[in-house]
């Protein structure tokens, strides 16, 4: 059995009783598409991105990113993803008005709001992998996640983690950033070194 994390791992040991020596660790690859383009000025935008469905509300997340705004009005959060269901009206219905839902955007429009947005938000309360948050830290957006399932594996120390995933908690860790670190170049470098495409072949 091949899994995209060590936390994937442990879930098929606990859950199926699959012996660790039976169970491979293959990390996604990640591909960059930002080597070469010039790079854009981050702008006051929290990010996050997924399908939005009622189950994601809770388990992605997106409920408490979008009460988050309320807190936060000098920032815009923009939450991109497909609309999967009548959840979508439930997000507007409860949003500030600093909050934009795009929907399924085109590659180039992804690639551009990475680029774009100063922090990335995933409060999951699971998650397998993460690859929209290791998609971000390729565009050197500041990670801001929770600690469950595998993203502190994706994010390492080149990010910041939440306590807990209400709203409250997601505002004041965006606003305690420093507006001045290194962590988006650390944060591109750590996904270059340990999921570039390569490692898979």
């Amino acid at each position: 059995l091949i899994t995209n994390s060590y936390y994937s791992k442990l879930e098929a040991q606990k859950n199926a009783g699959i012996p660790s020596s039976s169970v491979h660790v293959i990390y996604h690859g990640v591909p960059d598409p930002f080597t070469g383009t010039s790079p854009s000025r981050k702008e006051k935008i929290a990010l996050a991105v997924g399908s939005i469905s009622w189950p994601n509300l809770k388990r992605k997340g997106w409920e408490p990113f979008v009460r988050a705004a309320a807190i936060l009005s000098e920032m815009q959060f923009i939450m991109v993803g497909n609309w999967a269901d009548d959840s979508i009206q439930y997000l507007r219905s409860i949003a500030s008005d600093n909050v934009d839902f795009p929907g399924r955007v085109s590659d180039d429009e992804l690639h551009r709001l990475y680029q774009s947005a100063y922090v990335y938000v995933q409060p999951s309360l699971h998650e397998g992998f993460g690859l929209s948050v290791a998609e971000s830290m390729l565009a050197k957006c500041i990670p801001v996640v929770s600690r469950n399932g595998a993203l502190p594996e994706v994010v390492g120390d080149c990010g910041f983690y939440l306590d807990n995933c209400e709203p409250e908690t997601i505002a004041k860790m965006i606003k305690s950033i420093p507006k001045t670190n290194d962590l988006g170049e650390r944060a591109r470098q750590r996904v270059l070194e340990m999921f570039p495409p390569q490692k898979r072949i």
